[in-house]
């Protein structure tokens, strides 16, 4: 919970030394999860910010950490959820300027995408503010990977924790966790608010377009580094099918009249042939 550890308490009143405090931990702890036998199969990314790279370490129970959701030490689950919960009434109270800053400094100073995955988070609950964060992320395909499972997970979390805190629980360790569950943006992706930025306006219209143009900047980039077709592996078919569910440009737009009045738009991804074949197939042996 994020009112397992004294975090929170530490992060509304000294919120620069906690801060600092959660990073060092957090990467000392990461360091050392590394060089440890399970550890050793995670990967690295690297962001880019302001020109420089800055690598990481990610997994899925490191991106899953501050839901919980993949296992880890509790004491850094409840650290990090507290952090998600004080940057959340942050980000709800900011006009979007020094959540931002904040956050860019997370992703800084971190080795441990399980920061980066919180950060996430605030974007996927404030996209209207944290635009510059998400068109930093956006550039690493590896995320949408990973917050995939995390978005999947998430259907299904509030049974893990109504079960995992028993019958002896403090009811309101339980009650805490159990209302993060109620949150609406943990229905999205960061897959979701790739396209959002191209289908929303959050502010004006000049914005939106500068915005728009940009993520699909980012999806061309993505399209170039792509191998050729006939030497793509699965993760590059599968990162083929990532970009055709997010880019607007390749949609086919639906409006469709339902009960007299309402208008439904749906958006049908172009995907190639073939690809679809090769989508199908792997469906069918899930399947099977």
């Amino acid at each position: 919970s994020a009112l397992q550890t004294p975090a929170s308490l530490m992060l509304r009143y000294h919120p620069i030394s906690t801060i600092d405090f959660i990073i060092n931990l957090t990467n000392h702890s990461v360091e050392t999860y590394v060089n440890s036998d399970r550890g050793k199969y995670g990967e690295d990314i690297v962001l880019f910010i302001e020109g420089t790279e800055y690598k990481q370490h990610i997994d899925c129970l490191l991106w899953n950490l501050y839901r919980g959701a993949s296992g880890g030490p509790e004491l850094m689950q409840s650290i990090h959820m507290a952090l998600e919960t004080w940057l959340l009434v942050l980000a709800e109270e900011d006009d979007g300027t020094l959540i931002e800053a904040i956050c860019k400094d997370l992703l800084k100073k971190s080795v441990s995408a399980s920061i980066t995955e919180v950060v996430v988070s605030v974007i996927l609950a404030h996209p209207n503010k944290t635009y510059n964060l998400a068109a930093v992320l956006f550039k690493v395909p590896q995320l949408f990977i990973y917050d995939t499972r995390r978005f999947v997970a998430d259907q299904t979390i509030r049974s893990l924790y109504s079960i995992g805190y028993g019958y002896d629980a403090k009811d309101y360790l339980r009650d805490e966790r159990l209302k993060t569950c109620e949150d609406n943006f943990r229905k999205q992706s960061l897959e979701h608010i790739a396209l959002n930025y191209q289908l929303i306006s959050y502010d004006d219209e000049a914005i939106f377009e500068q915005r728009r143009s940009a993520v699909w900047g980012i999806l061309d980039e993505h399209y170039a580094n792509l191998p050729p077709e006939q030497d793509q592996n699965e993760s590059d078919k599968t990162w083929r099918t990532y970009l055709a569910r997010m880019d607007s440009r390749k949609m086919e737009l639906k409006i469709e009249s339902q009960d007299g009045n309402k208008t439904v738009v749906s958006l049908n991804p172009s995907i190639d042939p073939k690809l679809k074949e090769h989508n199908e197939k792997i469906l069918t042996l899930l399947d099977d």
